[in-house]
């Protein structure tokens, strides 16, 4: 009877222990992030092994490897963090933890298959998911930031910007997984169709078009917040748009180091290796920002105008740099390095002619139009003027 009444006792206090909303939390928390970390040991392993075994390039290189799986891991970890705050935004970034992880995995996996069987059919379809696996973590930018603009202005449909990016993500993801050639990683992995030349640039057309949904979420949430007159939710707004722009500065230095390697400033092992990296340091500062625009809905909003605008000039800051080092590295194709001071010259040029331009957008994403100020026995400057529900804070 007392080992009866035991049983009932300890089988009462484990349900109150399982209806607990902490032990609730803690088995969401494993289920989120503990694949993603499972997924990076595995990719370790698997990098160290090709590595061992004389394979190593650009995809299982310590560098990628660490920021991938650093990324992989602190991104899923702030998507479980937003769940609480939305469901959906948060889910939307633990999926892009989940793509960084398998991006670097599949990495590892195809250079082991290639060096044990050749370009044999497993080596083969690994080699092309790993040449196409950027674009899941990519795709996911733009949906997460879509999601994040409609939680914030209350849109109960996801409209036509999501469907179209997700679609023509799904066209090329088909498109390269056939249809493109792995390289010179992979040398004697075939296509899996040969099919004309048109067909192929029509692919490059596609590509250019899916990259150009990237500028959707940063378009659309400028805009949403300077329609968002009197409304509390501008600094949020305001907040998703910059994080937004760190997807745009990683387009920016897939386009750098292009010209550099071009140019021949830069290996393709080098070129490839910053660029894969800097995913894995891109996803995670973009999550940050979605995460802080949807944290508390009916909360006051903590992340001060001051905050806002440092942010915005350093990743506008960011931007027109690349922008201006790419010029100046057009001019060098079929030079080299032969013309840096020219390159140097044109940098400044171009930076500054954009200067205005950057000014404009720091304007919007954190402020009202520009107005010039003039202080005692200075010139005058531009400078943006924050909007009246931002300054109060």
């Amino acid at each position: 009877m007392i080992g009866t009444l035991r049983s009932y006792d300890t089988q009462a206090r484990f349900a109150q222990d399982w209806d607990n909303p902490r032990m609730i939390g803690k088995t969401h928390a494993v289920w989120a992030v503990g694949p993603v970390v499972v997924i990076v040991l595995l990719a370790a392993v698997a990098a160290l092994v090709a590595g061992v075994a004389g394979g190593a390039y650009f995809g299982t290189s310590p560098a990628v490897v660490a920021s991938l799986g650093v990324g992989a891991i602190a991104t899923a970890t702030i998507g479980y963090a937003t769940t609480s705050s939305n469901r959906v935004v948060g889910l939307a970034i633990v999926a892009a933890g989940w793509s960084v992880g398998l991006y670097l995995l599949v990495f590892g996996l195809a250079r082991i298959a290639y060096g044990e069987w050749g370009p044999s059919p497993l080596a083969s379809t690994l080699a092309h998911l790993a040449f196409a696996g950027h674009v899941p973590p990519l795709t996911l930018f733009v949906v997460a930031g879509l999601l994040t603009r409609r939680a914030l202005i209350g849109e109960r449909h996801s409209g036509w910007p999501l469907i179209a990016s997700v679609g023509l993500a799904a066209i090329l993801f088909v498109a390269i997984f056939t249809l493109a050639n792995p390289g010179a990683p992979f040398a004697g992995v075939r296509p899996v169709f040969q099919v004309p030349y048109p067909i192929l640039v029509g692919g490059l057309v596609v590509n250019n078009m899916w990259l150009a949904t990237l500028l959707l979420p940063p378009v659309l949430l400028i805009w949403a917040r300077r329609e968002a007159r009197g409304h509390g939710d501008r600094r949020r707004l305001a907040t998703a748009a910059i994080a937004s722009l760190v997807p745009v500065c990683q387009l920016l230095l897939c386009t750098l180091l292009g010209l550099a390697v071009d140019a021949s400033g830069i290996t393709h092992q080098g070129g490839a290796t910053l660029l894969i990296a800097g995913l894995g340091a891109a996803w995670p500062l973009t999550g940050v920002g979605f995460g802080l625009a949807v944290r508390g809905p009916s909360l006051q909003y903590t992340v001060s105008s001051g905050v806002l605008a440092r942010a915005a000039s350093l990743v506008l800051g960011v931007m027109t740099a690349m922008i201006a080092i790419c010029a100046g590295l057009l001019i060098s194709l079929g030079r080299g390095f032969g013309t840096t001071f020219v390159i140097a010259v044109a940098v400044v040029v171009v930076a500054l002619a954009l200067r205005p331009l950057a000014v404009r957008v720091l304007a919007a994403l954190v402020g009202e139009p520009a107005a010039p100020i003039q202080s005692a026995g200075q010139r005058p400057q531009w400078v943006a003027t924050l909007a009246p529900d931002a300054a109060r804070t």
